[in-house]
């Protein structure tokens, strides 16, 4: 297994990967569309070229299992620290789940933000995926707030 940094090359890999996530995220949350392909790529490229983003990658042989989108944030004035690392994205596809692939993604991402300074970092998980909140909690993640949502009639 062989994590690096992504490429503008790797867009239609990375792009395969987050369909997968925003497929599986709908069990969790139906408000999630069915994502069109040219927003999703925009958005890929878009991060793979900001310097303020880093996206990692792990291959196994010549297959992309996996992958991790970081970005340095601003925060509100209201806030101790004036900027936090926000880990977007992080997915490995099923079959390679349980074998380190996500350690060694969030290793090589936490590498990055504290080469950049940043110390705190956040991410969102929905309530009822366990099994994310479980990965995060093993990282030393700890639940800071609550989303919550209505719908008006």
């Amino acid at each position: 297994m062989k994590i690096r940094l992504a490429k503008l090359k790797d867009e239609n890999y990375i792009l395969n990967l987050n369909m997968a996530l925003y497929e599986s995220g709908k069990s969790f949350d139906p408000l999630l569309k069915k994502i069109r392909e040219n927003d999703a790529k925009r958005w890929i490229r878009k991060k793979l070229r900001d310097r303020k983003a880093r996206t990692y990658v792990a291959i196994d042989k010549t297959k992309m299992v996996g992958y991790c989108l970081g970005v340095i944030e601003k925060r509100p004035y209201f806030f101790k620290v004036s900027q936090v690392g926000y880990i977007w994205e992080c997915f490995v596809i099923n079959r390679y789940r349980r074998m380190g692939v996500g350690k060694a993604l969030i290793n090589e991402i936490f590498s990055w933000f504290g080469l950049k300074g940043i110390k705190n970092l956040e991410t969102d998980v929905y309530s009822k995926n366990k099994d994310a909140i479980q990965f995060w909690k093993s990282f030393g993640f700890r639940e800071i707030r609550k989303k919550m949502r209505v719908k008006l009639h």
